[in-house]
């Protein structure tokens, strides 16, 4: 079963014996100020933006942006968007839409685990776009092969923002939502808490062995 056949946020947490909890991930944000030219390209984006704009649309425009900002100072990680498959088992496989994953020595041209991060676009729909982040989230964490290392998970419209991490059988979702038109510095603030968790876990499933810091393995 393809990932976007995953209509219902409940569906797929009853089919996995997945624990939903809700509460606050982020005891306080730290916001970060884009730069000027980031802000103008998010005016433009706005001027370009149309009722009838697709999710493509809104990737292009407003979730690579962010995602890629708020990625720079995290080089060890890669992003991958609409371009790979995962498979994990006959009901949990497709083509998310970004992935990021740990590279250190490994090349950034190879798809390969950890995947420490997803993150979907869905339009207005945040219960599909939840059961569809959830989902990919099994299978990063299927192919990861250590369900104790968090996959954390970023649900957006494009505009509102939303973010949980999967955990064994546990998904904690965080309880507030942030939007990127009123308040920019929020959601980079949200996004850089996300990766910089992403990179703690890293570093300790290093050092615990769970992965080789050559291979990934």
């Amino acid at each position: 079963m393809a990932f976007s056949n995953f209509k219902a946020f409940t569906d797929i947490s009853k089919r996995y014996n997945i624990k939903i909890i809700t509460e606050e991930l982020v005891e306080k944000l730290m916001v970060i100020e884009p730069n000027p030219y980031f802000l103008e390209d998010l005016k433009m984006s706005q001027r370009f933006r149309k009722t009838a704009s697709s999710e493509f649309f809104y990737c292009e425009h407003y979730i690579a942006p962010f995602l890629r900002y708020a990625l720079r100072k995290y080089t060890e990680f890669n992003l991958w968007s609409h371009e790979i498959t995962l498979s994990a088992d006959e009901n949990l496989n497709g083509m998310p839409d970004y992935v990021v994953s740990y590279v250190h020595n490994k090349s950034f041209e190879v798809f390969t685990p950890p995947y420490i991060a997803v993150a979907g676009a869905k339009k207005e729909n945040f219960d599909e776009g939840w059961a569809q982040g959830l989902a990919t989230a099994l299978a990063c964490q299927m192919e990861n092969k250590h369900p104790e290392i968090p996959v954390y998970v970023i649900v957006t419209t494009g505009i509102s923002w939303e973010i949980g991490f999967l955990k064994e059988k546990t998904l904690r979702k965080h309880a507030y939502s942030y939007n990127a038109l009123t308040h920019p510095s929020e959601v980079l603030g949200l996004l850089d808490f996300v990766f910089n968790e992403c990179d703690k876990n890293i570093k300790q499933a290093v050092e615990e062995g769970k992965i080789d810091a050559e291979t990934n393995y």
